[in-house]
């Protein structure tokens, strides 16, 4: 998600309080917040524009498709 504090922002404004402000885990911006049914969905920033996990820890794009 490329605007954490945004993405805060609107989701209470529309109606579904976040469980806290976000907060940093090893560079990673994180915050959860509820759906109706009352299950977590977690929303993250991760750092320096990575789109996932494996790129942030391995500094190469994640490659999906079929296996070559």
């Amino acid at each position: 998600m490329p605007d954490l504090d945004d993405a805060h922002r609107r989701i209470a404004a529309a109606g579904y309080p976040p469980d806290q402000d976000p907060f940093e885990i090893g560079g990673v911006r994180m915050f959860f917040v509820k759906d109706p049914d009352g299950t977590p969905v977690e929303f993250i920033e991760l750092p320096d524009g990575a789109r996932s996990t494996y790129e942030m820890h391995r500094g190469v794009p994640l490659q999906l498709g079929p296996v070559r």
